[in-house]
């Protein structure tokens, strides 16, 4: 079964499913599930998939490949992007092919990236360079690692360990258990018999 839009074909039924050209728009007057994807298959391998395919006849470093968007209207009626999360081509070489993704936010009304993930790149956050805090929490401990980019005490920013460091201390830890180190940093070699010297705190 084929169907035409002005004498261009837009859809079209095969064998394995169907076959579209062109965009789609799934519109839900209420918050149900407007897209599902469902996978029947009963082995252990991924399933559904879901492929975002950049089919280019002339592919380049640095293109990027797709991006998923996050929109919603902000308070003048107009459509923001407020998150991102896209793909890019970091290296095309075949064999040696390097890709990047990329986690983005609005931040006071601006887009920028908060987390970035590839090979040729390592792990990035706050590629940017905004101030951006990082933060780990413990099961207990709400603060268990702190990197305060920009400290009202230190513009240079402050790391924390089981603290705020709202001092503005560039390396603090605090340590609320008696009986253990505050920090315990050992010099040692592979030979465990070797001395360890190091700094005990």
């Amino acid at each position: 079964v084929n169907l035409f839009y002005d004498n261009s074909k837009k859809f079209e039924t095969t064998s394995a499913g169907i076959s579209v050209t062109g965009t789609g728009t799934f519109t839900t007057a209420d918050n149900t599930d407007t897209l599902t994807l469902t996978s029947t298959d009963a082995d252990a391998t991924s399933g559904p998939v879901l492929k975002l395919f950049r089919n280019s006849s002339s592919p380049a470093d640095s293109d990027d490949v797709g991006k998923i968007l996050f929109t919603a209207e902000n308070s003048a009626s107009e459509a923001i992007d407020y998150g991102t999360i896209r793909g890019d081509l970091l290296d095309v070489t075949d064999g040696t092919e390097d890709g990047v993704i990329k986690v983005e936010t609005i931040v006071a009304g601006t887009n920028r990236e908060m987390i970035r993930l590839g090979n040729g790149e390592g792990v990035i956050v706050n590629e940017d360079g905004i101030d951006l805090d990082f933060r780990v929490e413990g099961d207990t401990n709400s603060h268990l690692l702190f990197v305060n980019a920009v400290n009202a005490n230190n513009p240079g920013g402050s790391i924390g360990f089981n603290s705020t460091n709202s001092d503005g201390n560039f390396f603090e830890v605090n340590n609320s258990k008696g009986g253990v180190y505050c920090a315990n940093i050992i010099n040692s070699e592979n030979d465990a018999s070797a001395t360890l010297n190091g700094i005990r705190v």
